[in-house]
């Protein structure tokens, strides 16, 4: 019997094959492997060449021979779930056998660092998962590769899981394949391909990207390019940290400074009154910025007579990526590299020396720069309750808060280069155009399965929201070709509440993805959103309550697997104005009762001036939604921001409705946000 290496690449098409070649089975097929149920399971590997090779499985016999470059398929028929089995393959004297092969559910897991986060650190954690768990859940974990082009051999292997090992599971995959298992009493196998930071355009096919008018161009140029670039010449994927930072060196071979310090914007009496406002902590992309450039804040405190001549903390939060901080005019500190990730989540504590701090006016001045983004965003993003003036002696006692309005100017524009960059870095960078889908997905290309979970968009909320819609519509199909199934399905775990809270941001590119997420689900017969608004984090983008979020998409992945409708909240379906109110009419999940107040909403007149809005149900699907300041209402939002401040809106079984917006006869996309709660 000959041993089963699953990670030895596959021959050449046009190499030569000998007649007395070992006989091997592609990667996916291995001991305690799953096989998904009711299809038509392919068994493929390399043989000798115009050889029969046998497949035993579960009492079948099928074969087929190996073609002229050994290459071989066997289709086993389809067959009703089972456990423990023994797959048997021959092939002359050659013989592999895998034991512990299970039949049933199959589904892979993709996407980000959401969907990579560990089962020990979530919360509950490895205690959540019982002896009984193990019996029916396998796992195949694909190691995150970035080879440039399409990859054939499926790395990783089969495993099944113990305690030794099941706190490295994904989070997401062990309580959805978990769920599954005991919500239908079959055994699961969770395929994993995820990996942080990756922006959807990696996971798509080159074929895909070629066909947007948005990615062809550029594509082409970074297929002319990606060849002659910076690569290791030791055999081995270049390191891509070292090629960010040469990316970025490329970009900007100094660090930008502005000149504004010279031009003495840091003065105390430097006149801002012409300034705009913004509310802080946020990144500057809420007030409609480019996510990369150089932003000054500036606003003025009250200090008490007894602060007077005592030495301060400032207290700022984190900034995004660099900041000179001033205190009257003095510098007391600063930190990080406006092109580096070094201190993105830092807080920020300066000392303020005692012959700075006066009684009565003082004035706090910050520079702050973010050139790259990946999942984050620049700005001074707090959180609130960490930005404060105490005094140092006394830091317990009364504080200031710092938190609320500040005068800004941005100071300059440096576009989106600092991200989309990373897409044409090629070899070693896995979030290069098409990569991880050529890496992690392509590889799997015909073995069937039930479904996918997708967890993503965090990488693409910060400038790349735009065309998120339609490059998720088509990843889907993507998928469905290359795994050969036309009604895969998805379950759509979609962005949750994150940052700083707010009623209304109207220029929330998290609230974009959220809004495209559900839209290709709405359309799409194979697909569900699973909504998450309340199981985020003000700080962490990784929040810590995987397994309420998984256990959402296992109730429509079961739901599914029983023929019947998933479950879900209610969903837009139209709207019309009535004398001075919207009313708004959904389908789905069934509204609570009549009379009952649904906080969350916003409304704005043709002039795009949004109020926070009184909505109520006053049918049993229909809201009549109204704000005493609009007349005529036009435009309408629901739970429309990064971290929404009210989330009232959900069907009577607890269900939470979607994000959305909608308009009667214009575009919302010219709404401001004004006299709302910040």
């Amino acid at each position: 019997m000959l041993a089963l290496d699953h990670n030895v690449e596959q021959p050449s098409a046009t190499a030569a094959i000998s007649a007395d070649a070992p006989l091997r089975l592609d990667g996916y097929f291995c001991s305690h492997a799953v096989l998904e149920r009711d299809a038509v399971i392919p068994v493929s590997g390399y043989a000798a060449p115009d050889t029969v090779v046998e497949v035993d499985f579960c009492g079948v016999t099928a074969r087929a021979v190996a073609a002229p470059d050994g290459r071989f398929t066997v289709n086993l028929p389809p067959m009703p779930a089972a456990r423990d089995q023994r797959l048997r393959v021959t092939n002359g004297k050659n013989e592999i056998c895998l034991d512990d092969v299970s039949v049933g559910e199959v589904y892979l897991v993709a996407g980000q660092s959401n969907i990579q986060f560990s089962l020990a650190d979530s919360q509950p954690g490895a205690e959540a998962a019982s002896d009984a768990d193990f019996a029916a859940l396998r796992y195949f974990k694909i190691p995150p590769k970035s080879y440039y082009g399409k990859q054939h051999t499926l790395r990783g292997e089969w495993r099944k899981i113990s305690r030794q090992d099941v706190a490295m599971l994904s989070g997401c995959g062990f309580f959805f394949g978990n769920a599954v298992a005991k919500g239908a009493g079959i055994p699961v196998g969770i395929i994993d391909a995820s990996l942080g930071g990756i922006n959807l355009e990696s996971w798509v096919s080159r074929e895909t990207l070629l066909g947007h008018p948005a990615y062809r161009q550029e594509l082409l140029d970074y297929e002319k390019a990606v060849s002659f670039g910076w690569t290791a010449s030791n055999g081995k994927l270049p390191d891509l940290n070292d090629k960010i930072n040469q990316g970025l060196q490329k970009l900007f071979p100094e660090v930008p400074d502005d000149g504004k310090f010279e031009a003495g914007w840091a003065k105390e009496n430097f006149d801002d009154g012409d300034w705009d406002k913004m509310l802080l902590p946020d990144s500057w992309t809420e007030a409609g910025h480019n996510h990369a450039g150089i932003f000054w804040f500036r606003r003025t405190v009250d200090i008490p007579q007894a602060w007077a001549n005592q030495e301060l903390e400032l207290h700022l939060g984190a900034i995004d990526k660099s900041d000179k901080v001033y205190f009257n005019g003095t510098f007391v500190g600063g930190m990080g590299n406006s092109c580096l990730w070094d201190y993105w989540a830092t807080r920020r504590v300066y000392p303020v020396p005692a012959a700075l701090v006066k009684a009565g006016s003082n004035q706090i001045t910050i520079q702050a720069g973010s050139m790259a983004s990946i999942c984050t965003d620049g700005g001074v993003v707090g959180p609130a309750e960490e930005m404060y003036l105490v005094r140092k002696a006394a830091p317990q006692a009364e504080k200031i808060p710092l938190a609320g309005e500040w005068r800004y100017r941005e100071t300059l524009d440096a576009g989106t280069i600092g991200m989309t960059f990373m897409r044409t870095l090629g070899a070693g960078a896995p979030q290069s155009l098409h990569m991880l889908y050529d890496n992690m997905i392509y590889p799997l290309a015909g073995i069937p399965m039930r479904g996918v979970l997708w967890y993503q968009g965090e990488a693409n909320a910060i400038c790349m929201a735009k065309h998120y819609e339609t490059l998720l519509r088509a990843m889907l199909n993507d998928w469905r070709r290359t795994l050969g199934d036309p009604e895969l399905e998805f379950f759509i775990i979609q962005l949750p509440d994150y940052h700083n809270p707010h009623y209304f941001a109207p220029f929330n590119q998290w609230t974009l993805i959220r809004e495209a997420q559900n839209r290709v689900a709405q359309e799409d017969p194979f697909a569900d959103c699973i909504v998450t608004l309340g199981y985020g984090d003000v700080v962490e983008l990784h929040p810590r309550n995987k397994k309420a979020v998984a256990e959402a998409a296992a109730r429509c992945a079961l739901a599914r697997l029983r023929g019947e409708t998933p479950p879900s909240g209610p969903a837009f379906e139209k709207m019309t104005l009535q004398n001075d109110a919207l009313e708004v009419s959904f389908t789905g999940g069934k509204l609570p009762a009549i009379g009952t107040p649904i906080p969350g909403f916003a409304v704005a007149g043709k002039d795009g001036k949004a109020f926070i809005a009184h909505a109520e149900v006053i049918a049993e699907n229909i809201i009549r939604v109204s704000a005493p300041d609009v007349s005529r209402p036009v435009f309408l939002w629901y739970a429309w921001a990064g971290n929404p401040r009210e989330t009232g809106l959900q069907s009577l079984d607890g269900i939470k409705a979607s994000p959305f917006r909608a308009a009667l006869n214009d575009s919302p996309e010219k709404a401001t946000a004004f006299n709302l709660i910040p």
